[in-house]
């Protein structure tokens, strides 16, 4: 009888047009490609294989949307087609605010430093609806940012907009960026006994180098780190190096 098992595994694949594989796997399309996979192989596993989160990715099964609380419950049979990728909605449009330390003398170690907050608006070149296939590569965003920092003498006003690229991975991001803008320097100048010589008040172009990681804390918010650097273009070339963290929100 058991050698009649696979014979009638055979003409039923002939009959219904559904591949199979040796030693108990099926074939199935998973984003787009033939994959082999062993017999009880579900949504869940196929989603660790590909090492996504469960709680962000949209998984479809042969066109129709899987709900989250059924991947551990639902298997992949021979012939299914499932698509599983990255839900992006979170990234469209981003909110973030961030607090740091900046220092703006050219002897970074040496010099004190003061605090430094900034605020921006992240918004996607693209929809990322509109391109779902399982790519994680490279995401293009542009960021209008404003900042602002002060000393004794020095405060600096910066508006200005940046270009990022975001290399998602897992539950964290990679990014990357550069942008221009114009500070608004305020400073005084103080002779002995502290008698208050002149004030300065000009406008600057300044040009930033900036990289970072975010980790999410959930769908809609992260935690971000990075460092960042500024050339302003005055009469010293002054560098501002600063340090910082902050929270990311999406609506």
């Amino acid at each position: 009888m058991k050698r009649w098992i696979p014979l009638c595994t055979l003409v039923g694949a002939l009959l219904f047009n559904l591949p199979v594989t040796a030693q108990g796997g099926v074939e199935i399309i998973l984003n787009g490609e033939t994959t082999s996979v062993s017999a009880g192989t579900t949504l869940t596993d196929l989603i660790t294989r590909l090492d996504r989160d469960p709680d962000n990715v949209d998984v479809t099964l042969n066109g129709n949307e899987v709900d989250e609380s059924e991947f551990d419950n639902t298997t992949a049979r021979a012939g299914d087609r499932i698509s599983i990728v990255e839900d992006d909605t979170y990234s469209r449009i981003t909110y973030a605010v961030g607090v740091g330390v900046v220092n703006a003398d050219q002897d970074l170690l040496n010099d004190e430093t003061e605090t430094y907050f900034t605020a921006n608006l992240r918004v996607a070149f693209a929809d990322p609806d509109k391109n779902k296939g399982g790519d994680r590569g490279l995401r293009g965003y542009a960021e209008p940012e404003i900042a602002v920092w002060e000393s004794d003498l020095v405060s600096d006003t910066l508006i200005g907009v940046n270009l990022i690229g975001v290399y998602p991975y897992n539950k964290s991001e990679f990014f990357m960026g550069a942008g221009i803008g114009v500070h608004q320097i305020e400073s005084a100048a103080l002779q002995s006994g502290d008698l208050l010589l002149a004030e300065v008040d000009e406008s600057t172009l300044g040009f930033n180098a900036h990289f970072g990681m975010d980790f999410h804390m959930s769908q809609s918010a992260s935690f971000f780190g990075g460092l960042r650097f500024d050339v302003l273009d005055d009469e010293r070339n002054t560098v501002e190096h600063k340090i910082y963290v902050g929270v990311r929100f999406s609506p």
